[in-house]
């Protein structure tokens, strides 16, 4: 019998843990308007929002034709960031 319960709380919790993520409900949001607000922010040299933005109009509109501006955008911010900002090391070519 209780095998019968541990079964039935493990497969509940496979079934949450599994469940899709869903993005954000963005009231008057196009994907033009993110990726508007995502270049925005990598024109003040504020690339983690940048990238942030570009990724929220990517879970929120993941048909659109934008996916690949969305994606470059991103890789550009990344590129954006100060040598180090992931490893918080210098630069590998000059140590």
């Amino acid at each position: 019998m209780y095998k019968l319960y541990g079964m039935c709380i493990l497969t509940a919790l496979l079934i949450f843990s599994c469940s899709s993520k869903e993005g954000l409900v963005l009231d008057e949001e196009t994907p033009e308007s993110l990726l508007g607000r995502a270049q925005t922010a990598y024109d003040n040299q504020d690339y983690d929002q940048s990238m942030q933005m570009a990724q929220v109009m990517l879970d929120n509109f993941p048909t659109t034709d934008l996916h690949i501006d969305a994606q470059l955008l991103m890789a550009k911010s990344l590129e954006g960031k100060p040598s180090g900002h992931l490893t918080g090391k210098g630069n590998a070519d000059t140590e």
